[in-house]
């Protein structure tokens, strides 16, 4: 028993000193990290449906991770040298595992999500006939409305603030311990693995999104609802239990590690400038001097000013922050979100093959070149200003009758059966248009049964007004959902062929940008300016991008939710643009 122990202590001591099984621990920390961004971006809308809040909100929530990511940049970079940074890495990770919990909870507080068409039960003739007060609605109630949004809140900040020390402290630690020839070609693996596995998330968030939210808690036949229609919402939670238990399961690992240059690839000059400089962090006990002095030396520096600047138009853009690229694609081209998610991922990986195929393209022109400086500070600047050019591509606003086109002729109709102008329940009808709800295309029949997948509505008496050949005579029918978008195919080519572009001249300047900025300081200070370039970046980028982009959004509605706390229903495309 003694031999198989020693064994044991002895194959524990071999992988917990392995630099590159702690590169493996800290790609998949990062990766889970990353999976938290994917699964807002992906079901943004999906939340902004099922919950009733507003595309503002929606970016408050989705800048939330980035203000407790920024909250603890500046502490986790200080205690790095205090405690042992594999320590402090670990539980930034399991702090992430619990936001990500906690963010599940309002699934479980809100009960079942039902729809106005919810079931295949005899609606019809409330349903056709507009009486509000028989409708069913599909937003929370108004009292519950502001703990949901406190719960998406407190949950992004937490998984904000994990993430702080993740992000902060690999990057020195890998520049610290491995070959200086050798250091970006790590930071470049562990961020391309990372995603690649972004990839598979948007994927699976995809696939999870065609999942009834509430999947084991209804039964499915009786949903009359599919994933393209405008009230389907897919099961969001469930990539959030995935990813936290993923990042507690690879992050309690890291506790093992030391902060010690006992690897195969550190130097002995290496270890003794680590040793030294931990030795003068632990003199220095005056907490003023440890945030000043770093910071002064760092900001007095002109070329890595220059550089912390810079990044916040890196971080500006945003149309390339993936919760507004996603909703941009499902409302400009008609996407459902399991499609959008799956043509940001699947196809071809439109998205992140350039993203993959740029950071270790410029890890590896970074470490081949050898560039000086000044030639470094061009490559960065100059790519950084050809990924700002932007091709506003989509598609003409959706013409919905009784919302968008109203004329004597339907306005005449719709009023004959009693519409409620306050719903927003769109049907397509015989003649290819889309009318605002059942009602307005004046059916007066459903018909739907278990085996359907979607209900169909018959004798729709204003459906073809607005036809040259119509005819009372004529068979006019509807079924839910909008006609099929007529839109140029070119326009979705031209978006995605220039957003491939940016991502790609963007992602080719991560790692040079990280090594220029570390290096341009003294060893004690990486963490520190590592923490100021994710600040700068998301304190004027990212944070105001995310909100700036929900506000245009808003100011874009054509028609929101009548609710006392509605999310909008249809955008004006061209505006948007």
């Amino acid at each position: 028993f003694k031999e198989s122990s020693n064994k044991l202590k002895k194959g524990m001591v071999i992988w917990f000193s392995s630099f590159e099984k702690f590169v493996f621990n800290v790609f998949c920390a990062i990766l889970f990290k990353h999976l938290y961004n994917v699964i807002y971006q992906t079901y943004a809308t999906t939340i902004e449906r099922r919950y009733g809040l507003s595309a503002s909100m929606i970016g408050l929530i989705v800048a939330g991770s980035d203000i407790g990511h920024l909250i603890s940049l500046i502490p986790s970079a200080l205690a790095a040298s205090i405690f042992p940074r594999p320590i402090l890495i670990s539980c930034g990770g399991l702090l992430m595992a619990f936001g990500g919990a906690l963010c599940c909870l309002p699934h479980f507080l809100c009960g079942l999500y039902v729809p106005l068409t919810h079931t295949m039960t005899n609606i019809t003739q409330n349903l056709l006939e507009g009486e509000k007060n028989t409708l069913y609605s599909p937003q929370v109630k108004t009292e519950l409305v502001a703990e949901v949004e406190a719960i998406f809140l407190l949950s992004t900040l937490l998984m904000g603030f994990g993430a702080g020390p993740v992000v902060t402290l690999h990057f020195s630690y890998i520049d610290d311990f491995a070959a200086p020839t050798k250091s970006p070609l790590y930071i470049a693996a562990v961020q391309t693995c990372s995603i690649i596995g972004v990839m598979f998330s948007y994927g699976i968030a995809g696939i999870a999104s065609k999942l009834y939210v509430d999947i084991g808690r209804l039964n499915s036949e009786n949903i009359a609802l599919r994933p393209g229609d405008v009230q389907w919402v897919g099961a969001w939670w469930l990539g959030f239990i995935i990813s936290s238990c993923g990042s507690f399961v690879f992050s309690l690992p890291l506790m093992c590690f030391k902060d010690e240059s006992d690897f195969d690839l550190v130097f002995d000059e290496e270890t003794n400038l680590l040793q030294s400089s931990n030795l003068e962090c632990e003199i220095n006990t005056n907490f003023v001097s440890d945030v000043i002095h770093p910071l002064q030396h760092i900001l007095t520096n002109p070329a890595v000013s220059i550089s912390l600047l810079s990044t916040i138009g890196w971080h500006f853009q945003p149309l390339t922050n993936g919760t507004f690229v996603l909703k941009y694609l499902q409302q400009e081209f008609l996407m459902s979100v399991s499609s959008s998610s799956l043509t940001v991922a699947n196809r071809g990986a439109i998205i992140w093959l350039p993203a993959i195929l740029g950071i270790p393209l410029g890890g590896y022109l970074y470490s081949k070149q050898n560039w000086s400086d000044r030639k470094a500070a061009w490559f960065i600047a100059v790519l950084m200003i050809l990924s700002s050019i932007y091709y506003p591509a989509g598609c003409p606003t959706k013409d919905v009758i009784g919302l968008t086109t109203v004329t004597m002729e339907t306005d005449k109709c719709a009023n004959s059966c009693l519409c409620d102008n306050l719903t927003f329940d769109p049907v397509c009808g015989s003649d290819e248009r889309t009318y605002v709800t059942p009602c307005h295309a004046g059916c007066n029949t459903m018909n739907a049964d278990n085996n359907m997948k979607e209900p169909n509505f018959e004798s729709c008496k204003c459906v073809g007004l607005l036809s040259e050949n119509y005819s009372q005579s004529n068979v006019t029918a509807a079924i839910n959902g909008f006609c099929t978008n007529k839109c140029s195919p070119s326009q979705l080519h031209i978006f995605v062929i220039n957003f491939i572009l940016r991502v790609l001249l963007l992602c080719m300047t991560y790692v040079p940008y990280g090594v220029f900025i570390m290096r341009s300081v003294r060893q004690t200070d990486k963490a520190v300016v590592i923490a100021l370039k994710e600040i700068m970046g998301k304190l004027l980028g990212e944070i105001p991008g995310s909100i700036l982009a929900g506000k245009l959004f808003d100011s874009c509605c054509q028609f929101w939710s009548k609710e006392e706390s509605g999310g909008c229903q249809l955008y004006d495309l061209d505006l948007l643009r």
